[in-house]
């Protein structure tokens, strides 16, 4: 079970597709915190959309918009970011279809389709997962600076000898 649990039954999409919102609950935002790693995901919407494109094939477009606190890399302090994601996945039947032990990856192709499951497609599992391939995974703080951070103007070093010079 997902962390936000939300289902579309195929029989309710029609031909001119469906549209739905979704917000998730205190404890739904409390979950996927604790699911993404982060001290709290403050707020979540999705606006997402299905609609058929073939036979028994359906399109889920979507955006989601969330909230999150998260730790700061390089001062530890708690910041809040926003994180917004643009989505499209397809979904069909597997009933039937051969399964293979092979995996075969062309990185050009576009996504194989995901399984509809009991007549029924996964939305709030298809936000969820689209918003943790959006969060930051090294969140900083707009002020935040390392003592030796690469994309700072490095200090002019001294030679090792003008400084055994001062010493004589």
């Amino acid at each position: 079970m997902s962390e936000l649990d939300r289902w579309v039954s195929v029989a309710d999409i029609g031909q001119g597709g469906l549209r739905q919102r979704i917000e998730a609950s205190p404890g739904e935002l409390a979950a996927l915190a604790r699911r993404y790693g982060v001290p709290a995901v403050v707020s979540l919407v999705a606006e997402v959309a299905l609609r058929p494109v073939g036979r028994s094939r359906y399109r889920l477009t979507g955006r989601v918009e969330a909230v999150m606190r998260q730790v700061c890399v390089v001062s530890l302090d708690e910041i809040e970011n926003r994180v917004t994601e643009d989505f499209a996945v397809d979904f069909e039947p597997q009933a039937g279809k051969p399964q293979s032990n092979e995996i075969d990856i062309d990185v050009e192709a576009d996504d194989p389709p995901e399984p509809i499951v009991d007549g029924r497609i996964p939305v709030g599992e298809m936000v969820a997962e689209h918003l943790a391939l959006a969060i930051d995974p090294y969140p900083r703080r707009p002020d935040a600076v390392l003592e030796d951070d690469p994309s700072e103007p490095a200090p002019a070093r001294q030679s090792p000898f003008a400084i055994l010079r001062k010493l004589s």
